[in-house]
Formats: C-alpha cells, structure tokens, sequence
C-alpha cells in the first residue's frame, strides 16, 4: 500500500496543471502587438483568492536576470529563514498553515509556502519548471502526468494522477506561464472537469542569486476533498513537504536529468 503521507505530499508539490478558459480572447495591441486576457493570482497566496483578468503579450519576453534581484529578496526574509535556506537549501515557512472545515476529522485544507535554492541559471530553472508533464518522472508517488494541451507561451493544461489507498485520483490543472514575470502559476480546472480534489491553486516565483544560483519562492493552497487528521496534516508539513520538494530540486539541479 502507497504511503498516504507521501501521496499527499506529492499532491502539494504538483499543484508545484488545454481547454482554454471562455474569459480568453485575443486583443489589439499597441504596435500591432497581439495581447490576451488570461486570468492571474494577484498579490500573496491566499485561501480564499481568485484570479483577476490580466492583459499580456501573446508573445512573452524571455526570462531575464536583473543583478541584485536575489540579494534583494535574502534580505525580505527573516534571520531564521535566511539562514536556514543558505544552509539546508530547502524551507517550509513559518506562515504555513492548515484549515480544517469541522473540527479533528473532515476534509482538509493547507496552505503550504516553501523557500529553494537551485544550483543552475534562472532562466534553465524556468525551463525545466514550465514542464509539469515531467513531473512523473522524479515524484515517486505521482503515478502519472500528462500533457493535455499546451500552447506556447501561455501555459499547458496537465492531468495528474495520484494513488492514495488503491484509488485513482485524477485531476486536472492550468498552468499558466509569465516568463517576463519569472513567475508561473496554477490552479484547478473545474470548469471543463470532474476533478477528484476540490480545489488547488498556486505558484512559483524566481530570483537570481548569481549568474549560476536561483532560488525559488512558492506557494500552493490545496483542499483535498478528503477526510484526513489534523494530525496526518501537520506530520506532512513538516517531514513530506520537503522531502517532495528536494525531488525537485535534484530534478533542477541535475539539468532536468532523472537518476534511473
């Protein structure tokens, strides 16, 4: 039987995904520059947060490296977890948190925010994350993950598929991608599927440390759908999450290379 912890854990890091949705239309641009309305999270994660319609090129601009940008964002983060990132690469923040929808036993919802740090340029870190179908590949209880349709340089729509307990749990998620932003983000598609969990949305955002060090800002609220214990929750948080989130990392820091 597959580890319900770790199943779980997983579920966090994918949502770590292409029927565009109806609000997608093409505009004019200024200078005969096509632009689209897409949907985008906008300001902190939050449990309750839709996305709120955005204008953007159809032609996106390359990830870039602006100096200092890393640095910059070092010094927004507490003692605490500065120190534990450059030494540990990996960090689940103190502002995680979970939420139960009745009181010891019902179906469980998290909010998880997490630090990395990847040993490869930005713009590579970029490339290999907007690759969501891969993830099957280093996520050891992601049982498959599939691309749909994807449509450069928008974003991809994934199906995911995770066993907990002999059961499938199919799923299906939007990504969307901001390379101009070095950000990319993500939700559940409910309106074109019957999605076995009842909602995820999140994101990666990135920042150049150096010409050859990236780290990572991320965020995902999950609400399973599941009755899990508060308990199972917290053990998650703190031993599974970074677990899952140093597959990614090695995946990154490997040049998008699995270990067989």
């Amino acid at each position: 039987m597959r580890n319900p912890f770790t199943s779980w854990a997983v579920l966090c890091q994918v949502c770590l995904t292409l029927v565009w949705p109806a609000s997608l239309r093409a505009d004019g641009g200024q200078a005969g520059q096509a632009t689209v309305v897409v949907p985008r999270l906008q300001g902190p994660l939050a449990p309750w947060q839709r996305p709120e319609p955005v204008t953007r090129p159809t032609l996106a601009r390359p990830v870039t490296v602006n100096a200092g940008e890393g640095q910059a964002f070092l010094k927004r983060l507490s003692e605490d977890e500065r120190t534990k990132l450059l030494r540990e690469g990996v960090v689940l923040r103190q502002d995680a948190r979970s939420q139960n929808r009745d009181a010891d036993t019902s179906a469980i919802s998290g909010y998880i925010r997490a630090l990395a740090i990847f040993h490869q340029p930005k713009p590579l870190v970029y490339e290999l994350m907007t690759q969501p179908s891969r993830l099957a590949e280093f996520l050891d209880d992601l049982d498959a993950s599939e691309t749909v349709r994807r449509e450069e340089p928008l974003g991809e729509l994934t199906k995911f598929t995770i066993e907990f307990l002999w059961i499938d749990i199919d799923f299906w998620i939007q990504h969307w991608f901001y390379p101009e932003l070095s950000r990319y983000e993500w939700w559940l598609d409910t309106e074109h599927y019957d999605n076995d969990i009842d909602g995820n949305r999140g994101y990666w955002q990135l920042y150049a440390l150096d010409a050859t060090t990236t780290v990572g800002e991320y965020g995902v609220y999950v609400d399973t759908g599941i009755p899990i214990p508060r308990r199972w929750f917290e053990r998650i948080q703190r031993r599974q999450i970074p677990a899952a989130m140093r597959q990614f990392q090695a995946f990154i820091d490997a040049g998008g290379v699995v270990a067989r």
